[in-house]
């Protein structure tokens, strides 16, 4: 780039990370600073005897034809001097020959990858790829085991979904800023002190100094101010209507797989798509003056399909989590049966059953949902609630459910068992044990106790 590189893109040339997202806003240089670090990969891997005949191989994929011409294939071709490039062919695909041997090939999303083993693969405007399945075809696409390095690499907005499943909050996850003052960052996985390989860039439009001031002024009048988040600050933004839009993985996932010698809180739903989530209590820091709250620790959850409340409860039993007597409870649905009851009980004797009751206002799913989201973060700035990295991510997960239970158009949830189940199991727990506004919960006391202590 004329006048030298970006902070980002200069981080971005000199990053050895395996797997690499660029992510940016409008115009903030990221399919620039792409195309640069594909270039230095292509040309810091040439052909070796080693490979015979064969060509090391990369390749560059996007959403359409006219998408890859006008993005990466015309950054690629802009920043390559054309001695690099010995040959060019145009059908099928855009093809490269270079002239240190490697092989350059541009494809759609639609174009077949399977079965290719090539040194990088670059997808450009990443977030229209349609889904994480074909993502992770492409990421299994660098395995060429003649190359010097290997790289897969994404750029584009930075789309919540399971773009940022792949490049936020992962086990070991740390933030650290790029340039005096850029608006820059880089996640990098760390595992005992060492890179493993997976870094991940986020670029704000305004801090291109190349963009004239009429174009930044032209960004912030073309977006809203809840998509700005994404278009010019390079930031992964929050769908629509989420319920739990106070999560955040980078925020809330953290290294914490949970203590076994410590007691455990259990919020159950049970039906014909049960679930499970267990919970510690944890000192949260505030971050102000050293001080700590009290707070909540997600260790575990399953889902459990057409199981009785009887196995339900065995299989809690059988996790090898502490449920002492006297400082553990047992979270559940107001309407569950006299028979339900029973079974906990033959399951858990001494542990008490914890139910929210059914009067009064403050007893209505929207107030749980208040409380998880208060949780997460409250008016301070201060959050009560995380998740360990060991939780699954898979259809049927809690954590499943927290990043895709949202709203139908006329604000109420949509329904789907497995969600449902899923965020009522954590809403029971959250809603009793942290502040907020508390609905009225009964303690059933004894299998044939008809008393109830109203908490």
């Amino acid at each position: 780039m004329v006048g030298g590189l970006l902070p980002a893109q200069a981080q971005l040339s000199q990053c050895r990370s395996f797997l690499i997202g660029y992510f940016g806003g409008w115009g903030s240089g990221k399919t620039a600073g792409a195309a640069m670090k594909f270039l230095r990969h292509v040309l810091e891997n040439p052909w070796s005897p080693a490979y015979g005949d064969g060509r090391p191989l990369s390749i560059v994929v996007g959403a359409t034809r006219n998408v890859l011409r006008d993005s990466a294939f015309r950054e690629l071709e802009r920043i390559t001097p054309a001695p690099l490039i010995r040959k060019k062919r145009n059908l099928p695909d855009w093809e490269w020959e270079m002239s240190n041997g490697h092989k350059i090939v541009f494809r759609t999303f639609k174009g077949m990858t399977e079965g290719a083993s090539v040194s990088a693969l670059w997808a450009d405007e990443a977030h229209l790829i349609p889904s994480k399945r074909q993502w992770l075809n492409y990421q299994a696409r660098p395995r060429d085991a003649l190359a010097r390095s290997r790289l897969c690499m994404a750029s584009g907005l930075p789309e919540h979904g399971w773009l940022q499943e792949i490049f936020d909050g992962w086990p070991g996850a740390r933030e650290t800023g790029i340039g005096a003052g850029a608006r820059v960052d880089a996640t990098v996985a760390l595992r005992n002190g060492k890179t493993i390989g997976r870094t991940a860039f986020f670029l704000h439009s305004e801090d291109n100094p190349y963009l004239s001031d009429e174009q930044k002024a032209m960004f912030r009048a073309s977006t809203s101010a809840a998509e700005a988040r994404k278009y010019i600050e390079g930031r992964w933004q929050r769908p629509d209507h989420l319920i739990y839009h106070q999560f955040s993985t980078r925020a809330h996932i953290v290294s914490d797989a949970g203590d076994r010698s410590q007691p455990v809180q259990v919020g159950f739903d049970v039906g014909d798509q049960s679930h499970v989530v267990v919970v510690q209590a944890r000192k949260i820091a505030t971050g102000k003056t050293g001080g700590a709250v009290d707070g909540l620790h997600v260790v575990d959850d399953w889902f459990a399909s057409d199981v009785s409340t009887d196995q339900l409860c065995r299989q809690i039993k059988t996790r090898g989590w502490l449920i002492d007597p006297r400082r553990s409870s047992l979270f559940t649905d107001p309407t569950i049966r006299r028979d339900e009851i029973a079974s906990i009980r033959r399951v858990f004797p001494a542990i008490p059953i914890v139910k929210k009751s059914r009067k009064g206002k403050a007893d209505s799913t929207e107030a749980g949902y208040a409380a998880v989201n208060a949780a997460l973060m409250d008016a301070d700035g201060v959050t009560r609630l995380t998740f360990s990295d060991k939780l699954k991510r898979d259809k049927g997960s809690l954590l499943f459910a927290v990043m895709r239970f949202r709203r139908k158009a006329n604000g109420h949830p949509e329904r789907d068992n497995k969600l449902d189940h899923a965020s009522d199991a954590l809403r029971y727990v959250v809603h009793h044990e942290l502040p907020g506004a508390r609905a009225q919960w009964q303690q059933v006391t004894a299998p044939n106790d008809r008393r109830a202590e109203v908490r």
